[in-house]
């Protein structure tokens, strides 16, 4: 299962299990589940002010200790491999090698081939049209031109080719990492901001005096989200992580490929 979530599918293998197992049924497959309390307390009505309020915790429930370990160690031994798969899948790298020779001729040009052998992705240069606030940029500083020619100019630039929006597409696949993305965010109705700039519209037509600035302020002036401490020391150390799990893959892979 290399190049999957193998989290998610051991996650679902397990809840198969259990259904199978103990044929037990989730709530939503049972007759108003939630509604029922649990266990056989019986709570008395009383006045607000009367109330204790305790938090309740999981450790605090009387429990058969011996069940809930039994259980946990079917959990944790669970697999749905048989022993002779799990022998198979052990060393991973040999499993990696095997998939390599078997696909490296058949396509040569996939990711995971050219990831084996270490070659190095040159990203196509991809040309896409100016975003609107480089073009009104531009056409401020043309001073031949008169306003109403630079507004029939700018309104000509809005309409864009079926080449130029695969272009826009492609190239702005990493979103908010990319800085194309930004630019050509600017000026659009993207998805963020239609429902605001659909009810400040709504607004503008009931009274046409309305101040049509925070309008334009928000088509123009999409904010980028600002990084928290945590949000970027999380994603400094989930690059540096992926890089070095990727560089012992290799290694190994390398290392086994000159032994075989």
């Amino acid at each position: 299962m290399l190049g999957y979530c193998n989290y998610i599918a051991g996650v679902l293998f397990r809840i198969e299990n259990c259904v199978r197992r103990w044929g037990i049924k989730t709530c939503t497959d049972q007759l108003s589940k939630w509604n029922i309390p649990k266990g056989q307390t019986r709570v008395k009505t009383c006045k607000v002010k009367d109330l204790i309020w305790k938090k309740g915790h999981y450790t605090n429930l009387l429990l058969n200790s011996e069940e809930e370990s039994m259980k946990t160690k079917l959990k944790q031994s669970f697999t749905p491999l048989s022993k002779g798969q799990e022998e198979y899948v052990k060393d991973e790298c040999a499993m990696k090698y095997k998939i390599y020779e078997a696909l490296k001729d058949v396509a040569p040009d996939s990711c995971f081939i050219g990831n084996c052998e270490r070659r190095r992705y040159n990203k196509p240069v991809i040309k896409t049209p100016l975003d609107y606030i480089s073009v009104a940029s531009n056409l401020n500083k043309d001073s031949n031109l008169d306003l109403r020619s630079k507004i029939s100019s700018f309104k000509n630039t809005l309409k864009i080719t079926k080449e130029e929006r695969e272009n826009i597409k492609c190239a702005t696949v990493d979103q908010s990492d990319s800085d194309i993305w930004h630019r050509q965010r600017k000026g659009r109705l993207t998805a963020s901001v239609f429902h605001p700039v659909s009810t400040r519209v709504d607004s503008i037509r009931k009274d046409p005096l309305t101040d049509p600035s925070k309008l334009v302020t928000t088509v123009l002036d999409q904010k980028q989200t600002s990084l928290t401490r945590a949000m970027k020391m999380t994603t400094t150390t989930t690059k540096k992580m992926t890089t070095t799990k990727k560089m012992r893959h290799h290694v190994r892979f390398l290392q086994d490929k000159q032994k075989n």
